[in-house]
């Protein structure tokens, strides 16, 4: 559920890509997954950490929720989109 104060969001985006988990989900399937903190170090990141819950979303939708269990470290590349 979006946290709204009056008719105001108060959340706070990050932006994340998955990339790790199942390439599809249908409603109601539970999956874990990976996530890419994909403005890190420049964007703080402090509220991911274990217990911390989220939603994701595709535009104002969204399409799924979840607990966070646990932070890695490890830094990977991030798949690049050909602009062709």
């Amino acid at each position: 559920m979006a946290i709204v104060d009056g008719n105001r969001m108060t959340e706070n985006y990050l932006g994340v890509m998955l990339v790790g988990g199942p390439d599809t989900m249908e409603p109601g399937d539970t999956a874990d997954v990976k996530m890419a903190l994909m403005y890190f170090p420049e964007q703080s990141y402090n509220e991911v950490q274990p217990g911390a819950t989220f939603t994701v979303r595709e535009g104002p939708l969204i399409v799924g929720h979840g607990v966070i269990r646990s932070r890695g470290m490890e830094s990977f590349p991030l798949p690049r989109q050909d602009s062709r």
